[in-house]
């Protein structure tokens, strides 16, 4: 049981400080953004909707449903 709690532990810490790093490197302009610039949040919201649904409408187009009505993804 501590060995369970000691992997939460260290899980916890890793989400935190990758949470941490990702906020750091994402706090100024990257070469890129100064490139090619950057999207309001509502552009950003608005394109990433935009994205799941096409994702998701791609993932039904090429489901099959077997005989026992199991369905699978076909590439």
């Amino acid at each position: 049981m501590k060995l369970g709690f000691g992997l939460e532990l260290l899980t916890r810490r890793r989400k935190r400080r990758g949470r941490k790093r990702r906020m750091r490197r994402y706090r100024f302009p990257s070469v890129l953004s100064k490139r090619y610039g950057t999207l309001s949040s509502d552009e950003a919201s608005a394109a990433a909707h935009q994205i799941k649904g096409k994702a998701f409408s791609a993932a039904g187009a090429s489901a099959a449903t077997s005989a026992d009505g199991i369905e699978t993804l076909h590439e």
